[in-house]
């Protein structure tokens, strides 16, 4: 072979170690290849640089909190009417209710009515009592949803015909209640998501389909002067509602309001404190209409409010266009204010009635 013909093949080698180098180092860089080496996890990045994104957190339009599907979202809501007779208390289930609201019923006492995810397992709730005409309209901001109690008034259950409510009367429903041995009656009925999950599995239903509050992490209003001279929010750590003994105060530790009556704690039965992290003061303009004492309660319309969240107070407005729509609450510049995600109390109280606020 000649020298120039040496040379070339000097360099034609040299070529060919370069690229079967080349090769071998995409070969080792494989996933795949180092994968069946052993050298890298099948669920860990190629290299530092490459791009991953965060998950979208889905919420739920019920209470505003992480949900994983977007079916989750807008949830299958129960609605239960709750004694607070004090021969009923402690309540079995108020602490895990997502909504309560609490509103006037005769003799001057109040009644609860707690909303739960039907998904939700909670092994006992009540005592259930008897339906008032003002917790249906409620019920309608929330779909099609059913409606648990133990008979009602007379316009109560004639209104419950009227809108086609998905009504789960005791009366008609009893296998789906059952009443304790410790307790006097009408104060010992009780029902659990046993029950309603086995009623609302073999009960076909439309399917949900409703808005909810706007919910927020952070608190909006700040502190500071409107126009007017008035504060935008301020600083509340405890609020009483005189009239029915009934007050809210502010743990600072738990970033919550734990309830009172008659300034004492309340519990439910299983030991369970009740908190909220919202708690929302309705006005209302209500009437005595029998000799029973039996009372309408305006909630279509709009009135004053008050709105506690994260240990300050907005003083709000509240706007309710027709019984199917949302009540929704806004500051004094008319912007809507958002609820915090967890648990929310809703006190409707007759116009006029006194609140005392500390801080």
């Amino acid at each position: 072979m000649s020298p120039k013909n040496k040379i070339y093949l000097k360099i034609f080698l040299v070529g060919l170690l370069v690229i079967i180098g080349e090769i071998g180092w995409i070969t080792l860089k494989s996933p795949d290849f180092l994968i069946q080496l052993g050298l890298k996890n099948k669920s860990s990045p190629v290299s530092a640089t490459t791009s991953s994104f965060a998950p979208t957190v889905l919420l739920s339009q019920f209470d505003g909190m992480p949900v994983s599907s977007t079916v989750e979202q807008i949830p299958e809501v129960l609605g239960v009417m709750i004694d607070n007779h004090p021969d009923a208390r402690p309540q079995a289930g108020l602490s895990q209710a997502r909504v309560v609201y609490e509103a006037p019923v005769e003799g001057g006492l109040t009644r609860y009515f707690a909303l739960f995810n039907s998904n939700q397992a909670v092994a006992k709730v009540g005592p259930v009592r008897s339906a008032r005409p003002y917790f249906l309209d409620w019920l309608a901001e929330y779909g099609r949803s059913s409606y648990w109690h133990s008979g009602g008034s007379p316009d109560a259950l004639n209104l419950i015909k009227q809108y086609s409510v998905w009504d789960v009367n005791e009366f008609f429903f009893g296998p789906y209640f059952w009443r304790s041995s410790d307790r006097e009656a009408p104060h010992n009925l009780y029902t659990s998501s046993e029950k309603w999950h086995t009623l609302i599995a073999g009960t076909p239903h439309d399917s949900a389909n409703w808005m909810g509050w706007s919910f927020s992490r952070d608190f909006l209003p700040q502190t500071g002067s409107r126009s007017d001279g008035t504060a935008s929010s301020s600083e509340v750590t405890d609020l009483r509602i005189r009239m029915y003994g009934v007050g809210w105060t502010y743990d600072s530790s738990l970033k919550r309001y734990a309830r009172l009556i008659n300034n004492k704690l309340l519990y439910d039965e299983a030991g369970q404190k009740i908190l909220a992290d919202t708690v929302v003061v309705q006005f209302v303009d209500t009437d005595v209409i029998d000799e029973e004492g039996r009372r309408t309660v305006a909630t279509v319309g709009e009135g004053e409010a008050r709105f506690l969240r994260d240990g300050r107070m907005v003083r709000a407005t509240w706007k309710k266009t027709d019984r199917d729509s949302r009540t929704r609450f806004y500051d004094a510049g008319g912007n809507e204010l958002s609820f915090k995600p967890g648990q929310i109390w809703v006190e409707v109280i007759p116009q006029g009635t006194l609140l005392e606020v500390s801080s």
